[in-house]
């Protein structure tokens, strides 16, 4: 995944078009400019600019990226951030980017909320898997992936989430989440006694990536990578997931 970093002031919540967006007022795009931001959950109507971003941001083929939103897009699962284009506060060229539901805005970061069951020891929690956390690479450092993150929180506490895990994509990852109070938990074998269970859908497009990609799926850029390192971890919990428990 793609590197984060920034800060973003705090949001207020309200409704709007019957969804929840967070709106915040305290991001910056450039050196002197203020620029609004409006996290929400995605719509059927976002998908264009979300496999646009999902490419510009991995670099996945467009076979295969069709084949992730076929399996798994589900609006209540995928969240999002975009700011408003076309105005003095926003300095940004949209020209050549796809609009998502809202012409007059501009996504900019995105991630998936996958719908999991943790196991610790004879108890079950419902969880969400956060995966694929991006921003655009024309405005990453501006603090935009960690509001969407922040969102992330409040959104899954919100739907009943005891938590959520996710595996850090490289080393230096694991210290921008523990800095979001992410701590070092447990890893993904069954044996061990905590463990995370996948969806009927997850599985279902595991088994679809093998059948896509054959013998040469790139482990960076899927789940069925992220599986196969946890397959490989040995040693204490936390080798390769973290989890921010809800509070």
């Amino acid at each position: 995944m793609p590197g984060l970093s920034g800060a973003f002031g705090n949001g207020e919540s309200m409704r709007l078009n019957d969804s929840e967006y967070v709106k915040n007022d305290s991001s910056r795009i450039g050196k002197d400019c203020l620029c609004p931001a409006v996290t929400r959950t995605a719509k059927y109507e976002d998908i264009p600019r979300l496999k646009e971003l999902w490419q510009s941001c991995f670099g996945d083929e467009p076979g295969y990226i069709d084949l992730f939103f076929d399996d798994l897009f589900s609006p209540d699962d995928y969240i999002l951030l975009e700011v408003p284009v076309g105005n003095e506060n926003t300095p940004i060229n949209a020209d050549n980017y796809k609009r998502g539901a809202n012409d007059d805005m501009l996504i900019l970061s995105s991630c998936i909320l996958l719908p999991c069951t943790l196991v610790t020891g004879s108890k079950t929690h419902r969880i969400s898997y956060l995966y694929a956390l991006c921003t655009d690479p024309a405005f990453q450092k501006h603090g935009f992936g960690r509001s969407l993150l922040h969102f992330a929180h409040s959104y899954c506490k919100s739907r009943g989430d005891a938590g959520i895990a996710l595996v850090p994509a490289e080393d230096w990852l694991f210290s921008f989440y523990e800095a979001e109070d992410y701590k070092k938990a447990f890893n993904g074998k069954k044996q061990t006694e905590n463990h995370i269970c996948y969806t009927k859908d997850v599985l279902t497009h595991l088994k679809h990536t093998e059948n896509y990609f054959g013998e040469t799926i790139p482990d960076e850029h899927s789940l069925v990578g992220l599986f196969r390192r946890l397959d490989d971890t040995v040693g204490d919990f936390g080798t390769a997931y973290m989890a921010y428990p809800m509070n």
